[in-house]
């Protein structure tokens, strides 16, 4: 039986190798002449990006522990912004997952939903001030994400797709890593598909969708910690 810590300790190793790997993409696309063009740009943080239960279980973990606490806050108050912003467009992607978990939907359907989301422009709701707060924990899409050459294409009113550089190592993994970490999810909810990383994580922490008001401070913390709310997810 694999416990949520197991995998989530699971996941963490496998980011490390995604961030080698990375290292070793950028090297490859800088000798074919390409300058990546992520430094200091947020706007692919736009996107929602679905995730396996194992990273959701590490964001969890890190929001849980003394060093995630300013994050967790942040994270509780804006995720009902966020399914607000995004509205009927998240209902429809969590539709087109389970659908294709189960074998009910049509190719193509989840990457139709999850433009449909991206062209709502709903920031992230771990995206504070244009940095993520979960960087050291982020999701392997969004380790693997970049642009080439100009961000200019990456948000605002823009369709153009980003050019990205396609390096074999790099995609070979990320396919081996997929493989393990759906065999993870499998062992945590057999029954249920991924989910919105925002979901999945709020999903762990105990937040509700649509509390929009912050609980009274000494209430207990919706994040299930026992503490009370000002002690918890409301310090700071």
């Amino acid at each position: 039986m694999v416990s949520a810590a197991d995998a989530a300790a699971i996941v963490g190793e496998l980011h490390v190798e995604v961030d080698r790997a990375m290292t070793g993409h950028a090297a490859a696309a800088a000798a074919a002449g390409h300058r990546i063009a992520c430094d200091g740009c947020h706007a692919c943080c736009d996107n929602v990006v679905v995730v396996f239960e194992a990273e959701a279980a590490r964001i969890a973990a890190h929001l849980r522990a003394d060093v995630g606490a300013a994050a967790r806050a942040h994270f509780a108050a804006a995720y009902p912004a966020w399914v607000a912003g995004l509205g009927d467009a998240r209902a429809a992607l969590r539709r087109a997952v389970d659908d294709e978990v189960h074998g009910r939907g049509a190719p193509g359907a989840v990457g139709v939903a999850l433009d449909a989301a991206h062209r709502r422009r709903v920031p992230c709701a771990f995206l504070r001030d244009g940095r993520c707060t979960i960087y050291a924990v982020r999701p392997s899409v969004c380790r693997s994400a970049h642009a080439l050459d100009t961000s200019a294409h990456c948000g605002g009113d823009h369709v153009e797709t980003p050019r990205v550089f396609r390096w074999a190592p790099l995609e070979a993994y990320l396919k081996r890593q997929r493989a393990l970490e759906f065999g993870l999810h499998r062992a945590l909810r057999p029954d249920a598909g991924p989910e919105a990383v925002c979901d999945a994580v709020a999903r762990r922490l105990g937040l509700a969708a649509g509390a929009a008001a912050a609980p009274a401070r000494n209430a207990p913390c919706p994040c299930g910690s026992g503490k009370k709310y000002k002690r918890c997810c409301g310090a700071g």
